[in-house]
C-alpha cells in the first residue's frame, strides 16, 4: 500500500500541541496514517514518530475459510499492527487531558516502543 499521510489542522478545535519528553517532542496522534493487513484496510491516527491509536477498519474481517495463506498472512499482519498500539483503547486521538495522562502512566517515551 502507498504511503498516505494527512495532518489534523492546527485550526481544528481537537488540536494540541504535544509536550517534551525527555528533551524530545513527543506529538499529539494528529496524522492520519492508511495501513493494511492482508486485503483488509483501515487507518489510525499516530503522532509524528509513528505512536498509533487503534485501527479503524474500513472493511469487515475476512473468514477463516478464505484461502489458508490469505487468511494467514491477514493474521499475521494483523497482530503485528495490534503490538505497534500505543494508545490502546483510543479509536480517534485523545483529548488532550488523555494525552497527558497517558504519558503520566507511561514509563519512559515513545523511543522505548518505536526504536530507531
Amino acid at each position: 500500500m502507498k504511503c498516505f499521510c494527512a495532518k489534523l489542522s492546527e485550526d481544528s478545535p481537537d488540536w494540541y500541541e504535544g509536550m517534551d519528553i525527555y528533551d524530545q517532542r513527543s506529538s499529539a496522534p494528529i496524522f492520519i496514517a492508511f495501513v493494511q493487513a492482508g486485503s483488509r484496510v483501515g487507518y489510525r491516527w499516530e503522532t509524528e514518530r509513528g505512536a498509533p491509536c487503534e485501527v479503524i477498519w474500513l472493511d469487515p474481517e475476512p473468514g477463516q475459510e478464505s484461502s489458508g495463506s490469505d487468511y494467514e498472512q491477514y493474521i499475521e499482519e494483523l497482530r503485528t499492527i495490534e503490538q505497534q498500539t500505543f494508545y490502546r483503547g483510543f479509536l480517534q486521538p485523545p483529548t488532550e487531558d488523555e494525552y497527558y495522562l497517558v504519558w503520566e502512566t507511561v514509563d519512559g517515551c515513545e523511543d522505548d516502543y518505536y526504536p530507531d
